[in-house]
Order: structure tokens, then sequence, then C-alpha cells
């Protein structure tokens, strides 16, 4: 067959900038790789296609079919973690500082890779497909937001003319129709004579730009996979090395039989498509009345859990943080308005459930992060300034004893003092004290409600206001009638909700403000169970408790009335919570406390009726809860000592057991420290304890450390003979009691024992916060001043899942913290910021191991970071400060922590900053020596002289690309001929003949302007800026050049005299773009060293219990307490145990807020309903069902035995 004449079209095209005579890329159409024939004069792809075997036409073959197929499972795999199960992305929350560090990150590797392609590879696509980006990034950009603009005055001119939005007369389902109004989307209304307030059309630009950038970045992608340099087209030929995605793509652009691929131009096609989708996608949001800005103080506002209805729309006030989430317009009402448009594109798409999940949740807290900075400032000025001056719960007491009316100030006492006298019955004497009291004494000893069994539960959590998903999990599982627990057999019990609920402090972190209290709080427990419809936030209650409840029916028991005030609360048939305040709650004084807990009526669907912040509870057969106050002192203060001592005195019976409720479990801290008798906490409490409840307390619970663990009392065994420790009460343990093989030696050996009335000591403070280790703590502990023996029978989670989450820092800690990296950074440039620039590095390199050997690279190394920590010694002050702030923050960190021994904490702390300075220096090494590497070896190249230098200048090889391959479109586009245009535009009959000239001026002085706008060097700009290592190894060059002039010395020192001859701008912009490639290359190192000691002191020094798990943020791990007493008096205690807590929610399609909503005057209690949480998980895993992690039984009378 004849060949055919070379078309010129197909000439194989020569970069000009990077291939010309003085050598500065090889000539890769005869490169050794490529076949023979692509360097002849006529290459056999100039053949017609019918030479071609038939098996290289196959469009895709099915090699590439698989490929492409496992390509996406592997991708899709990748980005799990992204993804929710319908397969839709997350809407992933970054900050500032997450933005910022991917997006240097990206810029030094795209760099890096960019400078090296013409030194290291054939594939120069990649310069070429980079000299794409930042034009078609500007470009892309400019085309949103003209196409914004004119769709935004398009709509405004439609608004006006009156030629959208018109409605139709009469009804249209529930929807009311006004002529006089233009519905744009539900709630969003504006009259017809003015134009509504629109979100500014450029906004948000940050997300704008990024879809610009992203679109750009896979064009570029594209073309560099695609483009052939010796064909000068588009690859679409199996024989020319084209791939599957390549001849998927390009294919359609290839225009005749004898082309053998598409032109250049054609990817401008498909960004031209895509932001064509893009405005499109603007347009319906537009027209839809998306972008109609809410007015904030709109009186039409939707209320949550509203089953009032006024023509088919809730009323009612709307809270700030559930704007977004609210379902109380059926999803049907979106269609019910007819309003001229076109339809979304996601109106044709199958709703997810994911999209119906709850908004503005709050994540973990990022404890090491400049928020909670902060915050710890905010809370060292409040307690070291202003705390202790005044302490609140004094203020409690006097601000109360005002509204007692007189007889309950004075006659109360005067009469309880006759008590020996008159001889008045106990009921008496508890209604006196509950009118002294007022709001601090509760009686539920004659609730109605009990189980089947006769007996009666409530329930136990502390620690809750953290992350969304962990609090509202626990929050979720409280609220449900019946929970169903798995047991250790498998087997589900049914537990049923507590008539109330005790909290255990630590209401919301990092600090007590009104904002934490309210969306990580009041937020997961209104959520779980709604509060009742007369419920307002900023309504102040002045008289407890809140009943009878507007809106709510049927709340008390049957034949009671609920207009007699008298003892309200006892005959109310809903649950109630009681809360003490945690250290937490202290750091502002109590104030929040004071305001949103006892000054509000409401925790969601549970009653607030405590008016202190201290109580008592009396129970069934005998039972008692006191709730101590313990603020920041550790112990209770004398006015809860006297209040608690009258109770004791005058309620509590001699067969009475009492459970004592704080916040601190002080017998577990005390003894970590080894306090001494005279600093040990709760002085107060004890002697409480010791002189007036006299062995009546079977019970302790307390938070603060969020795990779950049981201590009970225990016996030094007086004989040899070993016993065998009974274990029947609790349902697990810690792996050294299930251990038989286990030596115990006969000094140390104890058993748990019930024989004394001794409290068991129950920790549980897995209600939301980060878990803490309990390997961090002791099993056997002393508690008191009688250091009376206890063991741990129990702790959740076991050691060994505590040690192995305990050493997840290793690895995990600079992902979780990255807010953190820049802290580093700085502290860290700091350290080195003195000893730029290191000349002759490199030099001194190779003369000491001219072999590259790894042993010598060692010893090297050792040597110079050495030597450099000597001259920050001895000469350089600014590296020298960093150092010591360096030093001496590790040493106050590690102080902060004293389970140590002094010296022992001593010396790990400097060998932490050690290593970090070690890091630092070790870093400034390795950039100086690449810098001056890439200089020495023509990577980079410089303004010098020599003519035979083989570098490259990356931002003039970009640009010389940009001009040779791009610039010609974008040119036709931007500067058009105008005399051209308007001869167009009469030709088509589009503008009269008359009108030429007038059209042509105004054409011309358009695109003068449009001209002068081109003029600005954007373009050269942004690529000097890009081209870090060019500028880099520039300056470097030139100061070293300085430094080193005449033989001076500039490696181990520097004169001091030249760097004032230097140019205070050139250094500038030198240390800036090498403080760009430290930081990235340094941060890794800095995570990594805090994370390992992180690891090293929690699991092998068990130290650093708070901040080695408030790094981590786990939010898994959670547990609650049920407690049920029994009909014959003794107290079971549930432990439930949440191992994992669900990460996606959805709106429970049989929730019965829903229900309620479409019934009119339904207005049932939300405790009375079945399914009461608002949001489930979208997928139901059995890690995340809730498990009862131990189980004991404690009886509620003495027995009386011989002492041992």
């Amino acid at each position: 067959m004849d060949e055919l004449p070379e078309p010129s079209m197909h000439k194989p095209s020569i970069v000009t900038s990077n291939m010309s005579s003085n050598g500065s890329h090889p000539n890769y159409t005869n490169h050794p790789s490529m076949p023979e024939s692509r360097a002849t004069s006529s290459p056999p792809i100039f053949q017609p296609m019918v030479a071609r075997t038939p098996s290289s036409d196959r469009f895709i073959s099915t090699a590439s079919v698989i490929m492409l197929v496992v390509f996406f499972l592997l991708l899709r795999s990748s980005a799990g973690p992204f993804l929710n199960p319908q397969g839709e992305a997350k809407k992933i929350r970054t900050s500032f500082f997450f933005n910022a560090t991917c997006f240097l990150y990206i810029w030094i590797i795209s760099v890096t890779v960019v400078t090296l392609i013409p030194a290291f590879s054939i594939h120069y696509n990649g310069v070429i497909a980079a000299s794409l980006f930042f034009p078609m990034t500007f470009v892309s950009i400019a085309a949103l937001l003209i196409g914004r603009f004119m769709i935004r005055l398009i709509f405004y001119l439609l608004i006006r003319c009156g030629i959208i939005g018109h409605q139709k007369n009469g009804k249209n389902q529930n929807t009311k129709i006004n002529k006089n109004k233009i519905v744009i989307n539900k709630n969003r209304t504006f009259k017809a004579s003015s134009y509504p307030i629109m979100v500014a059309f450029h906004r948000p630009f940050r997300k704008l730009s990024k879809n610009a950038a992203f679109l750009s970045g896979i064009l570029c992608l594209l073309y560099a996979h695609c483009w052939s340099r010796t064909l000068s087209v588009f690859k679409v030929s199996a024989n020319d090395g084209a791939g599957a995605i390549c001849r998927a793509t390009f294919t359609p652009f290839v225009r005749g039989d004898n082309d053998v691929g598409a032109k250049e131009g054609c990817i401008w096609y498909f960004w031209a498509v895509v932001i064509f989708i893009m405005t499109i996608s603007f347009a319906q949001d537009e027209w839809n009345g998306l972008h109609v800005r809410s007015d904030s103080k709109s009186s039409d506002k939707v209320k949550i859990w509203r089953g009032k209805t006024n023509d088919g729309e809730a009323e009612g006030e709307y809270e700030e943080y559930d704007s977004t989430d609210d379902d109380s317009i059926d999803d049907s009402s979106h269609h019910d308005v007819d309003r001229k448009g076109i339809p979304s594109f996601s109106s044709f798409l199958p709703k997810t459930s994911i999209t119906d999940g709850p908004k503005d949740t709050q994540e973990m807290v990022p404890w090491l992060s400049l928020f909670a900075a902060s915050s710890v400032i905010d809370i060292f000025l409040q307690l070291k300034v202003f705390g202790g001056r005044v302490d609140a719960r004094a203020m409690q007491s006097a601000l109360q004893r005002t509204s007692i009316n007189e007889r309950s100030a004075n006659e109360i006492d005067s009469v309880m003092k006759k008590d020996a006298k008159d001889d008045i019955d106990e009921e008496t004497k508890f209604r006196f004290l509950q009118e002294k009291y007022r709001g601090c004494i509760f009686d539920y000893s004659s609730k109605l409600k009990k189980d089947s069994d006769g007996g009666f539960w409530f329930d136990f959590m502390a620690d809750c206001g953290d992350g969304f998903n962990s609090s509202y999990q626990v929050a979720r599982m409280l609220a449900q009638p019946k929970l169903l627990a798995v047991a250790q057999n498998n087997e589900n019990i049914e537990l049923p909700r507590g008539q109330f609920l005790v909290n255990g402090g630590d209401l919301a972190y990092p600090d007590p403000s009104v904002s934490s209290y309210e969306k990580r709080f009041f937020r997961t427990f209104e959520d779980a169970m709604p509060p009742p419809p007369s419920f307002r936030r900023s309504k102040i209650a002045t008289k407890k408790p809140d009943l009878p409840t507007k809106g709510w029916r049927h709340c008390f028991h049957e034949g009671v009335d609920s207009d007699d005030t008298k003892d309200i609360h006892e005959l109310y048939k809903g649950p109630s919570t009681f809360i003490i305040p945690g250290n937490h709650d202290w750091y502002d004084g109590l104030a929040t406390y004071l305001r949103l807990i006892l000054c509000r009526d409401w925790l969601g669907g549970w009653l607030m009726p405590q008016q202190r912040s201290y109580f008592a509870l009396k129970l069934h057969q005998g039972w008692w809860i006191l709730g101590m106050d313990c603020a920041l002192s550790g112990d209770i203060d004398v006015e809860q000592y006297k209040f608690f001592a009258d109770i004791a005195t005058d309620s509590i019976g001699d067969e009475d057991a009492v459970i004592v409720v704080n916040h601190e479990p002080h017998w577990v801290t005390d003894f970590d420290v080894d306090r001494q008798n005279d600093e040990m906490s709760e002085q107060n409490m004890r002697e409480l304890m010791k002189r007036h409840l006299q062995g009546k307390v079977r019970l302790r619970l307390a938070g603060d450390l969020h795990h779950y663990t049981r201590h009970v009392p225990a016996s030094k065994s007086s004989y040899r003979r070993k016993r065998r420790v009974s274990r029947s009460r609790s349902l697990s343990f810690d792996a050294s009691l299930k251990s038989k093989d286990k030596k115990i030696g006969k000094k140390d050996y104890v058993e748990p024992f019930v024989e004394e009335n001794r409290p068991e000591l129950i920790v549980s403070g897995g209600g939301g916060a980060f878990m803490h280790g309990t390997h961090l703590y002791c099993k056997n502990i002393k508690v008191g001043e009688e250091r009376l023996n206890y063991k741990r029978v129990c702790a959740y989670p076991t050691e060994n899942i505590s040690y192995l989450i305990g050493s997840m820092n290793l690895w995990h800690f600079r992902r979780r913290n990255y807010r953190t990296d820049w802290l580093m950074a700085l502290v860290y440039f700091g350290i080195v910021s003195s000893l730029f620039p290191l000349c002759g590095i490199y030099a001194d390199y190779e003369a000491f191991n001219p072999d590259h050997e790894l042993g010598l690279f060692v010893v090297w190394s050792l040597r110079k970071v050495g030597s450099l920590m000597w001259r920050i010694i001895t000469e350089e002050n600014a590296s020298l400060f960093w150092t010591f702030v360096l030093v001496l923050g590790c040493i106050a960190i590690q102080a902060s922590d004293n389970k140590m021994n002094p010296k022992l904490r001593l010396m790990v702390s400097c060998l932490h900053g050690l290593a970090h300075i070690a890091a630092a220096l070790s870093c400034l090494l390795f950039v100086q020596s690449v810098t001056e590497w890439i200089v020495q070896d023509d990577i980079v190249n410089i303004s010098v002289v020599n003519q035979h230098f083989n570098g490259t200048n990356l931002a003039s090889s970009l640009y010389d690309e940009y001009k040779q391959h791009f610039s010609p479109v974008l040119q036709n586009f931007t500067h058009p001929d105008s005399s051209k245009l308007a001869q167009y535009y009469v030709k088509q009959e589009i503008m009269k003949q008359e009108n030429y000239f007038m059209f042509r001026r105004a054409l011309e002085f358009i695109l003068d302007s449009w001209k002068w706008l081109t003029t600005i060097p954007l373009l050269k700009t942004s690529l000097s800026i890009f081209d870090l290592p060019g500028l880099v190894a520039h300056h470097h060059h030139d100061i070293c050049g300085t430094l080193c002039d005449n033989g001076m010395e500039c490696l181990v020192t520097h004169d001091k005299y030249r760097f004032l001859i230097i140019e205070r701008v050139a250094y500038l912009k030198y240390i800036v773009a090498i403080s760009l490639y430290f930081v990235c290359v340094a941060i890794p190192f800095a995570g990594g060293i805090f994370g390992g000691w992180l690891t090293i002191t929690s699991n092998v020094f068990k130290s650093q219990s708070d901040l080695a798990f408030s790094a981590l943020m786990v939010e898994h791990w959670k547990n609650f307490l049920k407690l049920h007493i029994k009909d014959n008096g003794d107290l079971e205690v549930f432990a439930i145990g949440l191992q994992k807590v669900p990460t996606n929610w959805t709106k429970d399609s049989k929730w019965d807020g829903r229900r309620t909503k479409r019934q009119k005057n339904n207005d049932s209690p939300t405790w009375s309903w079945n399914r009461p949480s608002k949001w489930v998980p979208v997928k139901n895993s059995k890690s995340c069902n809730p498990r009862i992690v131990d189980y004991t039984c404690i009886r509620k009378r003495r027995i009386n035995t011989s002492s041992t």
C-alpha cells in the first residue's frame, strides 16, 4: 500500500524553550526508548488505519476494563472514611489550619515533582500540563464569576418584570396563596415590588476557587497522560500507547480516518462543558430560591417538636443551631408551591437518609489546639486571679433564704429543736426539712411507678458534654423507655428507663461557656428526648418545678388534680434529672451552671427541679442519694456539711442505706499521687460519713475519669493459706483476675470481702467525653486516713485494650492533632532561624562520605548536629531563646503530672526536648544539603553566565510552554477583532447596517478595557511564586557568594558584618521560601516525637493520663449505670458499656415526633413516646449495641460481725 503524504499539521512539534541548541532537554524524538520508526521522516502512523491489526483498533480491551474496575474499587476503598454507606460524599468539616496545611503540601510536592521531571524523567508532558494549570484556573474563576453575575442580572430582571413567581388563585394543599407575594422557597417570601435580599453571587468564593482549581488539576492530569509531543495530538490508538481513558475520551474528537489523534484545543471543550454545568447548577439554585438570604429575625421560623400547627406550618421560636435539621414541615410541602423555573438535578435523584441527618453537630474537643489553648488561658485567669474569692455554694444558700417565707427561716428551726420533747414523726421532720431547704430535698419513696417486681429504677452518668456522636448516643440510650442490653451470655435483658437521672458533672468541654452548654450538652439531650412545647431557652425559672407543663397532659398519676401545686413533683409521672457540677463547670465560678441548670426547667424531656448545686433524694426501701458539690477544693463547704448533717440526724434511719455521689473519685486520685493524710481531699466529707452517717454509706459514685471501674473492700489475709476469690457478683473482670497461672505473693494476697460496712466504689465517667486509660491507675488502693484496702474487680475497657489504645499516639497523634502543626513549626523554625544558610554543607558531606555509606552518613549527621547545638549555645541568641522555650515547655508539660519521681520527670522532659532539638537540626541539614545539591548538579538554573549550564528555570519554562501551547487559544477569546465581530453581526442580520460604526466603537471600548486588564502580570507573578526551588536556589547561591567571598569561613560560623551588606528583601524572600520546605519536612518529625513521648510516658511510666488520651479524642468505649432497688431492699447496679458509638445518623422514620406533628391536639409528653429519639444510626452494628459489662448486688442492711 502506498504511503500517504505527510500532512504538515502532523509534524512533531519541538519545544523551543526546552529543546534549544544548548541541550536543555534531550531530543525526545530520537530517544532510545521510542520505536525506531518514530524518528523516520515517514512514520507508519500516518498510514491508513486499515493497515493495523484488528486487535489494536479495539476501543477498550477486556484487560483495560478489569484494570479500571480494580482501580475504581481501590479508589473507593481509600475514600471510604469520606463516604457514607450510600456512596455519597460526607460533609467534612475543615478548619483554616487543615486547609492551609493541605495547600502547603500540595504546593510543595507539585513544584518539587515538576522541577525534577526534566532531570530524571522523559515524561516532559508533566511540565507542559503544569503550564496549563494556572491560566486555566484563572480563566475558570473568571468564567464562573461572569456567568453567576449574568444569571443574577437576569434573575433580578425577571423578578422586576413579574415573569417568574406568579401564584395560582386559591389554595394548593396546605399552602396559603398570597397574590401580593412571590414564594421562592419555603419560609422565604418577599414583595413583588422589591428585590429579595440575596447572597452575594461570588459567595462562597473559597469554594468557587477550589472547584476551579480541582477542574484545572483534573484536565492537566488528563493532558499529561494523553498528549503526544511526537504527534502533536492526543493519542487515541493503542499502537501509539493510548490507554482506555485516552481512547474513550478523545476518540469522538477525531474528525477523519487520516487523523491519528485529537487536536490540542479539544481539552477546552471539556473545560467549557464543566463550566457550563456549574453555571447551570448555580442558575437552578437561583431559580429555586436557595440564594435568598434568610432573615434571622423572621417571626415564622419553625420550632421543633411542636404539635400545634397553623395552616400546615409549625409556629413558635426557632433555635440557632436547629435551623438546618428541623423537620416540622413535611417533606411533601417542598412541592406545594407552584413556582416557575427549571427543576434541580437533585430532584431526579433518589433521596438518601444521610441527607436527613443532624446538622451543626460538634466534633470531639481538640484539646491540643489554639482553641483549647485560649480556653486554658481564660480558665487560668478565672482560677488564679478571680477564683477563691467568692464561693458560689455559700451564695446559693444565702440567696435562697430570701425566697423562703418568714416561717421557714425561724419557725422551722424552733420546731425542729423540740423534736426530743414533742416526738415529731419522721414524715413531719422530713417535710420541715423540705421547707427549710427548698429545692434541695426530694421524696421518691412514695412514687407510684414501680416495676413489675415492686422495685425502683434510676440512672447515673457523668462527663457528657463532648462530641455529638458519643454524647448523643449515651443520652439516646438513657431516653429509651426500655433498653435492650446484651448480657455476658449474649442474652438480651430489658432494662427500663430510670425514674430520674443523676448526672455526675462536667456537663460541657472545654470551658463552661453558654455556647458549649447549649451545643454540647442541651442539644444532645433535646434530640434524645424533646422538651415540652412551652420550653423557651431564654426563660429564667423563678418558680420550680415547672409543673403542670403547658402543652402536655396526663403528666400526673390518676386521681391527682394537676392544679394542686402541693408537693406536685412527687405526683409527676415523668423523669427528672439531678445534676452536680464538675471541675469544668466550676471554671467560671459556676456562673453558667447557675444560669442554665438551676434557672432552667428542662433538660430535653427530663425535668430539672433542683435549686442548688447539691441535693438529697429519699428513695424506696430506705435508700438515700446524697449529691455533693466538691467544687475545685475537693471537699464540701460548711453549708453543705450542715445540710447533710441535718438530713442524717433528722431523716436517715438507723437501717437506711446511703449512696454518696460526687464528681471526682478522690479514692483513686489521692492514692495515685500518694497524698499524705494532711493533704488528702474530702476532709469534711470523711467527717460527715464518720460522725453522722456512721457506716450507712453502701455505695459511692463518681465520674471525672472517663472510664468504668469498680473497687470492693479487701482485707489482708492473716494466714498463708490462699482462699479462692469469689467473683460471682461481677460479669467482667480485669485480665489479671481471670488468670489462674498468676503467682500471688503471700504478703500481697488480698481478697474482696463484705463483712464490714464499707461501701463499694464505682467510677463511671463515660458519658461522652474522650476515653481515659484504665491501665494508668492502680488496682489495689488504700482509701482514707485509715488506709483501708480496696481491690479493683472490673475495668472497662480492660487494661490490655487500654494499653493498645494508648499506643495509638505513636502513629495517630499528628493525624488527630493537625492543629498543633503550626505551633510546632513555629518552634522548630525558631530554633534554626539563626543558622540559615549553611553554606558548603553538601560539599562537606561529600568530602566526609564520598561513597555515600550509611554508617558514615550517621556519623556525619551526629557530628553536625552536635556542632550546631554548640553553635546555638555560644553564638546564636535567637535560636538559643527558642531552644529554652522548647525545653521549658517540655519540663512544664511533664511536671503537670506528678506521678513520676521529680528526678525522673526532669530527665524524661530533658530527653524529650533534646529529641525535638536534634530533629529540628537534622531537618535543617537535610533541607540545606538538598538546596546545594540541586544547584551543584544543575537541577535548577540560577542566574550565572555559564552557557553550558544544563539546569532549568521552572517559572520561565512554564511560561514559555504556555505561550507556545495555550496562549493562542486564550488570545483568540480575550483579544477579538472588533471590526470582524461587527461585520459578522451585520452579515448574520443580528444588527442593522446603520448601527455598524456605533457598535464597532462600543466593542473597541470594551475590548480595550479588557486588554488593559490582561496586561496585569498575574500569570508571571503566580509562576514566580510557584517556583520555590528556583527562588531558594537563586537566593542561597547569592547569599552564600557574599558570605563566603574571598575564602571566608561560612559553614561553622557567619561573619555578622557580611550579613549587613546582604539585601534585606532578598534575604527575607529566601527565609520565607526555605521555611516552607523546612516546615513540610519538620512537622512530621515533631508530631512523631511528641506522639512517641506520650506513648512512652503513658504505657511505660503510667503518667500523662489526661494529655495522652485527650490527644487521641477517642469517642468510643462509653458507659453509664442503671440502678435497681429490689423489693427486698438490695441494690442492683448494671454497668452498661458502649464499645463503639455510631458516627452517621439519620432521622428516625418511626420517630413519634413526626406522628404527633401530623396529629392535631396531640399533647402527649415526649417521655411517653415509644421512640422519643430523633436520630438513629444509619447502619446498625453489633459493636454499637449496649452491653452489660459489670453487675453487682449491694445489700442494704449492715451485717453485725466481729471485726477480723
